[in-house]
């Protein structure tokens, strides 16, 4: 035991007759806070005052160890008896000795400031970088594109970001967003959509054209250019109106346009997918997405008769680190030109 000066627990008052007295309660006193009647909380600073007391048997090196004077320190674990309303140590000129309710207390004192410690390093750690969970939309293959990129650099730089990915269609992702299901989506629309909204706030990534996709032996695979004449008399596939009813209103009225009026059939994605490389079909695709429909052929049109625009949205009055984490790095990727020139092989 290392000798311990009563100057380190503080003044000592006098009673009346001169005799030195203790506002430390004595053992069993419970007169200044009975037990389970705490004026307060207990502070996480005081309990690791008292642990390192407690550990160091030493007011003097205990005191060096937080950077406290003896006093002040003194003081704190006299208000932490005060306030639990019984004697966590027994002092004198020579020793400092744990109490029964003080070998109590510093068993699970260090447990509470083991977490406390612990719980500052890991927000320190992150700071205000983003962190938490993010709830994806997605849809294939538009999810291979965006999510690629940006969910690599965001495990580089956030990775105390947990990304979750759903798969669902354009319109189930915005009906998503709007019972807070989702995060932020990523969808294909018209690029003449004007979509102002005060309900969301939107990412516009890249435009494409349209491609014709089909089966490596379809008799358009030789061709290096679809022109109207190709197409009028082919099946034209297309998905369901109902998982993205503007971009199917927009090219159900380009292939109009461009005197293409045959009723086009119509599916889930893997469904027309099965079609396409059955050679019982053609579909369009925005020329991104084409080179990544694997085992086929894609070809460019004659004419541009209408742009894809590939979007992310997020609600506006809900924009989190994470999310902003996220919706920064694909801004980034767009503005130095990521999407804008994509490789397009000849055979996919």
């Amino acid at each position: 035991m290392e000798a311990h000066d009563s100057a380190n627990v503080g003044p000592v008052p006098l009673t009346g007759d001169g005799k030195e007295t203790s506002d430390r309660p004595e053992p069993g006193d419970l007169t200044a806070h009975p037990a389970g009647h705490s004026a307060a909380a207990l502070d996480v600073w005081q309990l690791r005052y008292f642990v390192a007391v407690a550990e160091a048997l030493h007011f003097g090196r205990a005191a060096e160890r937080l950077h406290v004077s003896q006093p002040s320190l003194s003081r704190q674990i006299q208000h932490l008896e005060r306030q639990l309303g019984v004697l966590l140590l027994n002092r004198d000129k020579h020793t400092v000795i744990l109490t029964a309710a003080g070998w109590a207390l510093l068993h699970e004192a260090r447990q509470i400031v083991g977490m406390t410690q612990r719980a500052e390093r890991i927000v320190r750690s992150v700071g205000n970088k983003p962190a938490g969970a993010l709830r994806i939309g997605v849809s294939e293959p538009l999810s291979w594109i965006v999510n690629s990129p940006v969910l690599r650099r965001m495990a580089e730089m956030y990775p105390a970001v947990h990304p979750s990915l759903e798969d669902m269609s354009a319109a189930d992702q915005i009906s998503a967003l709007r019972y807070r299901q989702l995060d932020i989506a990523m969808v294909w629309e018209p690029a003449n959509a004007n979509e102002s909204s005060g309900e969301f706030e939107r990412l516009e990534l890249w435009e494409d054209d349209p491609w014709l996709v089909m089966a490596p032996t379809h008799e358009l695979a030789r061709k290096s250019v679809i022109g109207r004449e190709d197409l009028t008399s082919q099946k034209i596939l297309l998905w369901r109106r109902q998982e993205n009813p503007a971009l199917f209103d927009e090219v159900l009225h380009a292939l109009r346009s461009w005197g293409i009026h045959q009723q086009p059939i119509v599916g889930d994605g893997s469904g027309l997918l099965s079609l396409i490389r059955a050679g019982l079909g053609v579909a369009l695709a925005p020329n991104h997405a084409a080179q990544l429909l694997g085992g086929l052929v894609a070809r460019p049109l004659a004419e541009a008769i209408l742009k894809y625009r590939a979007v992310l949205v997020w609600r506006r009055a809900e924009k989190t680190p994470a999310l902003r984490g996220y919706v920064e790095i694909a801004k980034a990727l767009r503005d130095s030109s990521y999407w804008s020139d994509p490789v397009l092989p000849q055979a996919i």
